[in-house]
């Protein structure tokens, strides 16, 4: 993973007996690394629907989903480069929920990020790439 602090997100959705939908919201500061030439972060929205079999109080689960990612790079030394980009992604991944009562819970997953278009970040000179990205949170 290239961010260099720990993502934040939080996450709300519905559970049925089989199938679940999230929306998730993340953010990461200093994804593409930390300097005092330049500061960056990526925030995600996505809309993930979830295959969650619920085995007592332990639900594991997979999903994949779609939504933003908007990526933010600036370079702070010349001022003159500033770079946002919006980007149409999606999600894949994984993980376990485990259930105290009804509605409360925690869980821990892994997932991949993936934007569909190539998006110059930095110079005008710099290559086209995709923005991908993988994380293992646990949320409660």
């Amino acid at each position: 993973m290239p961010g260099q602090e720990i993502e934040r997100c939080v996450a709300i959705g519905s559970l049925g007996s089989i199938l679940g939908f999230e929306e998730e919201l993340g953010y990461a500061k200093n994804f593409f690394g930390n300097s005092p030439s330049f500061s960056s972060s990526v925030l995600t929205l996505m809309s993930n629907l979830m295959i969650v079999p619920a085995i007592g109080p332990v639900h594991p689960y997979v999903l994949g989903g779609v939504g933003l990612i908007k990526s933010h790079v600036e370079f702070t030394t010349a001022s003159i480069l500033t770079t946002n980009n919006n980007n149409f992604g999606w999600d894949l991944g994984g993980g376990v929920i485990l259930l105290f009562g009804g509605h409360l819970g925690v869980r821990g997953d892994i997932r991949h990020f993936h934007s569909f278009q190539d998006k110059v970040l930095g110079s005008p000179s710099a290559t086209p790439s995709s923005i991908s990205d993988g994380r293992a949170p646990a949320s409660s």
